[in-house]
């Protein structure tokens, strides 16, 4: 949904009506990509203010990001991930730019030479655009180290202390990717103040031993410096 039109009064509406989760296209969490870059109608005052506002109607919200565009920065890319940080949204999704046929965004690549392999078939998850300011590799890793953080080191809903809603979206992550090193990590954390000590012990074993196997996930579990589980 399109965050300028989501007054209080509206929200309120839809809570009536029986809707509880939105998906919300935030899109970015810096203001100088969203009127510059994307010639967005929004700015991270409203943004903030409908998330805030789902989150008091306990109404849950996915937030729609994307990254990686033509005329963006690293700053650009820290500058959102700083403010995404400071939203309580229930969930993120990370996308990354993809230039579809007959937009703006294609035109812009083809003109300046941006595209690193065809970009047919892309699906907002596989990065081809590489500008002076980035290469598809850094927008690849940083969208997945994004997600990473802010969906389970920074996960709204465990920094609240609603720690079964936290658990739940930790689990759902699990059945979809059953190596997920970092869903298990915090899904046992979360089972603690849930005095689920069974969980706990099995999601803390599943977590080690993922973790041991593979570089991929111990680099992840480094870099943001996950204290060991007890």
């Amino acid at each position: 949904l399109a965050l300028y039109a989501l007054d209080r009064n509206m929200l309120e509406a839809l809570k009536r009506a029986g809707l509880t989760q939105l998906v919300l296209a935030v899109e970015s969490g810096s203001n100088r990509v969203l009127r510059e870059v994307m010639h967005k109608p929004i700015d991270l005052a409203i943004v903030r203010r409908v998330v805030a506002d789902c989150r008091e109607l306990g109404m849950d919200t996915d937030a729609n990001i994307l990254i990686g565009l033509p005329g963006e920065t690293k700053k650009d890319i820290e500058d959102s991930r700083a403010f995404l940080k400071t939203l309580d949204a229930t969930w993120f999704r990370i996308y990354v730019a993809t230039p579809l046929v007959g937009s703006e965004m294609l035109d812009i690549c083809l003109k300046k030479n941006y595209l690193k392999g065809s970009h047919i078939g892309s699906d907002f998850k596989r990065a081809v655009i590489e500008t002076e300011d980035f290469t598809a590799e850094y927008i690849q890793e940083k969208a997945y180290a994004l997600n990473l953080e802010l969906n389970f080191v920074w996960n709204s809903d465990f920094r609240l202390g609603n720690f079964e809603k936290a658990l739940q979206g930790f689990e759902n992550t699990i059945k979809v990717k059953s190596d997920h090193a970092l869903a298990y990590y915090f899904a046992a954390k979360a089972c603690i103040p849930l005095r689920l000590d069974e969980k706990h012990r099995d999601y803390k074993a599943k977590y080690r031993s993922i973790t041991e196997g593979s570089a991929f996930w111990r680099g992840y579990a480094e870099r943001f410096a996950l204290p060991p589980l007890v």
